[in-house]
């Protein structure tokens, strides 16, 4: 036990030793070391040991901290692609407000020239309408 002063190094030397004893009784001893030793996997399982602790993980309520983190991870995902979806709408929109911003420059241009055309079609009948100055 000297040889570290890891308490968990001391737990399986401490382990080992008492389930390597010899003895009337000491069965269950034994068995209740190499369950701990397995449980903290200084021991390699066999295949019964390792299909009893499948079971028993498997027949185990969820640890309520963990339900929490992945319920809090899955709402920070939300979060983050409604992030997404506001961006891409804002983009969307800003693109939009710049269509209707050349639509209405160029109808701008367009009235204008209509108007100048009309102006000037108006001028040109007026100027050909009347009668020329009597001299």
């Amino acid at each position: 036990m000297a040889v570290s002063t890891d308490p968990e190094t001391k737990a399986v030397l401490e382990a080992l030793v008492a389930m390597n004893l010899e003895g009337e009784g000491l069965g269950d001893v034994r068995d209740y070391f190499r369950k701990k030793l397995v449980r903290m996997g200084a021991v390699k399982p066999t295949e019964e040991e390792a299909k009893q602790m499948a079971e028993a993980a498997a027949n185990q309520p969820p640890d309520p901290q963990a339900l929490y983190l992945q319920s809090a991870s899955a709402e920070m995902q939300a979060r983050a692609q409604k992030a997404q979806a506001d961006t891409a709408l804002a983009i969307a929109k800003s693109e939009e407000t710049k269509a209707k911003t050349v639509e209405t420059l160029a109808n701008v241009n367009i009235s204008a020239q209509s108007q100048a055309i009309k102006t000037a079609e108006a001028i040109a009948r007026a100027t050909t309408a009347r009668p020329a100055p009597q001299s």
